[in-house]
C-alpha cells in the first residue's frame, strides 16, 4: 500500500474506535474496557483522524530503535502517574485551528501506547 492508502485505512480505523463507548485494552492480562472515553476525540472528526493516522504511518515506517526512543521520550511528558499521554499527530497545515487546539489539549490513556506498539 502507498502512504496515502495507509493513512486512509488508519483514519477509517480511528473513526471506528472513536465510536466505542470506552477505550479498550488490546494486550496483556488486563484486556477489556478501560474506564475512560479518551478515544472519543476521533468520533465524527475525520480531520483529526487523518492527522493522527499520518503520525502513525510515519511512526511505523521508522526503525524500531527510533520508535522505542520516541516512546521513552514521550513517556517523560505524561500528565500525572504515567497514564495520560498527549495525542500524537502530524499536521500538514490544512487543519482547522480548532482541531489543532483539540489535538494539542487531548490526553489519552495507556491504550495509545499499546496501539502504537502493536
Amino acid at each position: 500500500m502507498r502512504g496515502d492508502d495507509l493513512i486512509a485505512c488508519q483514519s477509517d480505523y480511528l473513526t471506528k474506535i472513536g465510536e466505542l463507548p470506552r477505550c479498550q485494552r488490546m494486550v496483556g492480562n488486563a484486556k477489556g474496557w478501560c474506564n475512560c472515553n479518551c478515544l472519543s476525540i476521533f468520533k465524527d472528526n475525520i480531520e483529526i483522524c487523518v492527522a493522527v493516522g499520518r503520525f502513525c504511518v510515519d511512526f511505523w515506517q521508522t526503525d524500531k530503535l527510533y520508535q522505542d526512543q520516541t516512546i521513552i521520550e514521550w513517556q517523560k511528558y505524561t500528565k500525572g502517574y504515567g497514564s495520560n499521554y498527549m495525542l500524537p499527530f502530524a499536521a500538514d497545515g490544512s487543519e482547522d485551528p480548532t482541531n489543532i487546539e483539540k489535538m494539542q489539549s487531548q490526553a489519552l490513556c495507556r491504550v495509545i501506547v499499546q496501539f502504537l506498539r502493536y
